[in-house]
C-alpha cells in the first residue's frame, strides 16, 4: 500500500511540472524558422502576429559589380596598381597608374601645334580685316567712279608689282645654287666619308684588331657629321621657304594691282559695282573663315583629357573583386582594368525562402537582427528594407520571396557572402 501510495504521489507531481512548463512556453513569442531547403515540404501556417521570423542568408551589396577602365580615352602601359583583390577603397583611393610618357608628349605636341595654329589665324584675322577695309574702299570707288589719277596709280601699282613678281621669282632661282646649297653638297660627301670609315673601323671591331674605344670614336664621329648635314639642309630649306614666300607675296600684290585697275577701267558702271560688291562679300567671308575654330583646339583637349586621367580612382566605397590585367600591360581606352563592387550603401542581409504564408506579417521599416556564422557573439541590429517576389520561384506551390534587411553600422569587418540567421520581429 505505502509504495502504490508514493507512485501516485510521484506521477501527481510530474503532471505538475509538466502543466507548469507548457505555461512557460505559453508566455514567450512564438518563433518561426524558415527552412533553407528547396526540397518539397508540408504547406506552413501563417505567422501569428506578434511573432518573430527566423530564416538564412547572407550579406550582399544592393548593387551589381561594376568594372573600370581608365577614362577620357587614356590607353597605355600600366605602371602600378596600388590595390589587390579583397582590399577595401574609400572614394577617391587611387587604384592604378598608367605611364604617362606618350600622353605626355602627345598633349605637349598638341600644344605646340595649337600655338602654331592660333598665331597663324591672328595673322589671317588681321589680314582679313585688311581685305574687307581694302574692298569696302574699292567699293566706295567704283560707286563714285575713277579718276585719271586713280587709273595712272593703279597702273603703276601693276607695273611695280610684275617687277617685284619678276624679282621674287628670280631670287626663288638662284636658291637651288645658293651658298646654302653648295654647304648641303659639301657636308654630304662630308658625311658619306664617315659612314665609310665607321663601316671599316666596325668590321675591325668585330675582327677583333680594333678596341672599342676607337670604334666608338668612329661612330661619334659618324654621328657628328650627321648633325652638320642636317643643320645645313635646314638652313638651305629655310632659305627655299622665304625665297617661295617672297613670290607668294608678289602674286598676291599683282593680282590685287590687277584687280583694282580692272575695277577701275571696267564698263558700264553696273559691272564695276558689281564687281566690287563680288569682292566685298568673298572678303567678309574670309574674314568669317579666319574666325572659324582651330581644329588644333579640339585635338589638345583629347590629349589634356586623356593625359588627366592617367590615375584611375574609386567612384565610391567599394570592395575590390579582382584586378583584371597585369601590372606593365598595355591598355586601351576600354580594356576592363579594376572589378569593384559598390558598398557606398553598406551592405544588405538577404534572405530568399521566406513563402507567401510569412509575408502577409513582413514589411519595410521592421526591426530585425542578424547574427551572421563570423561574428557569432554580435548581433546586428537592422531593419527590413524591401520585400520582392521570386518570379517563377515556387515550392510545393508556394511563392518565394527576397527579403532585403538594411543593418545599423557597425565596427565589424562585413564582406559580401557572409551567411548568417536574421529574426524579424512583425510586432513590436
Amino acid at each position: 500500500m505505502k509504495i502504490t501510495r508514493w507512485i501516485g504521489i510521484l506521477l501527481l507531481i510530474a503532471v505538475i511540472a509538466l502543466a507548469g512548463c507548457d505555461a512557460q512556453k505559453g508566455e514567450e513569442p512564438a518563433r518561426i524558422a524558415v527552412s533553407t531547403s528547396d526540397a518539397p515540404r508540408p504547406t506552413l501556417p501563417p505567422s501569428v502576429p506578434g511573432k518573430t521570423i527566423v530564416a538564412d542568408g547572407e550579406l550582399v551589396s544592393p548593387y551589381p559589380s561594376l568594372t573600370l577602365a581608365f577614362g577620357g580615352g587614356a590607353s597605355g602601359r600600366v605602371l602600378t596598381f596600388t590595390v589587390q583583390a579583397g582590399d577595401v577603397v574609400q572614394a577617391g583611393d587611387l587604384l592604378a597608374v598608367l605611364d604617362d610618357t606618350e600622353l605626355q608628349r602627345a598633349a605637349d605636341e598638341a600644344q605646340i601645334d595649337f600655338d602654331r595654329a592660333a598665331a597663324n589665324q591672328e595673322q589671317m584675322i588681321a589680314q582679313a580685316d585688311v581685305n574687307v577695309r581694302l574692298a569696302q574702299l574699292d567699293l566706295a570707288d567704283a560707286r563714285d567712279g575713277a579718276s585719271d589719277a586713280e587709273l595712272a596709280t593703279a597702273q603703276a601699282a601693276v607695273r611695280d608689282t610684275r617687277i617685284e613678281l619678276e624679282v621674287a621669282q628670280h631670287a626663288y632661282s638662284s636658291t637651288l645654287n645658293s651658298a646654302y646649297d653648295a654647304a648641303v653638297r659639301a657636308r654630304k660627301i662630308e658625311f658619306d666619308w664617315y659612314v665609310g670609315y665607321y663601316q671599316r673601323k666596325k668590321a675591325e671591331r668585330e675582327e677583333g684588331h680594333l678596341s672599342q674605344s676607337d670604334h666608338d670614336h668612329a661612330m661619334n664621329a659618324m654621328i657628328s657629321a650627321e648633325g652638320r648635314l642636317n643643320e645645313a639642309i635646314d638652313e638651305a630649306h629655310v632659305e627655299e621657304i622665304q625665297a617661295e614666300n617672297r613670290v607668294d607675296q608678289a602674286r598676291t600684290a599683282l593680282y590685287r594691282a590687277w584687280k583694282e585697275l580692272e575695277l577701275l577701267q571696267s564698263s558700264p558702271l553696273t559691272d564695276t559695282l558689281l564687281r566690287a560688291e563680288l569682292a566685298m562679300d568673298q572678303a567678309l567671308i574670309e574674314r568669317e573663315r579666319a574666325h572659324a575654330d582651330l581644329v588644333e583646339e579640339e585635338r589638345l583637349a583629347q590629349a589634356q583629357e586623356a593625359l588627366a586621367h592617367t590615375q584611375l580612382t574609386a567612384p565610391w566605397a567599394a570592395i575590390v573583386l579582382s584586378v583584371d590585367v597585369s601590372p606593365e600591360a598595355n591598355v586601351g581606352p576600354s580594356t576592363p582594368v579594376i572589378t569593384l563592387l559598390n558598398i557606398k550603401d553598406g551592405l544588405r542581409f538577404v534572405t530568399q525562402n521566406l513563402s507567401e504564408q510569412h509575408i502577409a506579417d513582413i514589411y519595410p521599416g521592421q526591426r530585425a537582427v542578424v547574427t551572421l556564422r563570423a561574428f557569432a557573439e554580435t548581433s546586428l541590429e537592422g531593419i527590413v528594407e524591401a520585400v520582392v517576389p521570386q518570379l517563377g520561384g515556387t515550392v510545393d506551390t508556394n511563392v518565394r520571396f527576397t527579403t532585403h534587411v538594411r543593418l545599423e553600422p557597425t565596427d565589424l569587418r562585413l564582406l559580401p557572402g557572409l551567411t548568417g540567421r536574421v529574426e524579424i520581429f512583425t510586432e513590436e
